[in-house]
């Protein structure tokens, strides 16, 4: 069975625990780490995405069949790209991420236990596979990102579910409020302490 997910923690990968999972996985669980952590694809997604979903040209994965039943597009960057082009020289089949039987694809019951086992082995405390997700998003906000757009890749249909990686961005609201002080200018106050400002472009 697949472990349960509890929606309502947050445990990402620091980039040290990323970099060991990395280099001790097996190939069968590595580039799925890999692809996870830069589409914010759940298992379910990832393990049943298939080849016509996949424009390599475009660099876009439709994922149709997601948790809210709504269709959504994730980006593929340079490094998924990569992980990709390789299974696509050995793959065959519709599925991405076939499995042992025809016309199957891989268990995701099999890859969330082989990545729980993984974690142990070097030490990685509290962590599923679904947290690959939550590392997709966190390190996404912690450089930068709107949280608009964060929301659009994970898929949220409640903002209230990406607002959990708000804290992970201490100076999002200071630096939004600064960037309308680099718009306003003060001359001066008046005799009635009014400000006059100017508005610049």
């Amino acid at each position: 069975k697949l472990f349960k997910v509890d929606n309502g923690r947050i445990r990402y990968l620091s980039e040290e625990e990323y970099i060991k999972l990395i280099e001790v996985s097996p190939d069968i669980l590595k580039s799925k780490i890999i692809i996870a952590v830069n589409t914010g694809l759940r298992i379910g997604e990832l393990v049943s995405l298939k080849w016509k979903d996949v424009d390599m040209k475009q660099e876009i994965i439709t994922v149709s069949d997601t948790k809210n039943n709504e269709t959504r597009y994730v980006d593929i960057n340079k490094v998924v790209a990569e992980v990709l082009s390789k299974i696509e020289k050995t793959s065959e089949g519709e599925y991405v991420f076939a499995g042992g039987k025809e016309n199957s694809h891989i268990s995701a019951s099999y890859i969330s236990h082989l990545f729980a086992k993984t974690a142990k082995k070097v030490g990685i405390q509290g962590c599923t596979f679904h947290d690959t997700r939550h590392t997709f998003a966190s390190w996404l906000v912690m450089q930068g990102a709107n949280l608009k757009t964060v929301q659009e890749l994970m898929g949220h249909k409640d903002f209230k579910m990406t607002l959990r990686y708000a804290h992970l961005s201490p100076e999002y609201r200071k630096s939004a409020v600064e960037g309308l002080g680099k718009k306003c200018i003060i001359l001066g106050k008046n005799m009635d302490n009014k400000v006059d400002v100017r508005i610049t472009k």
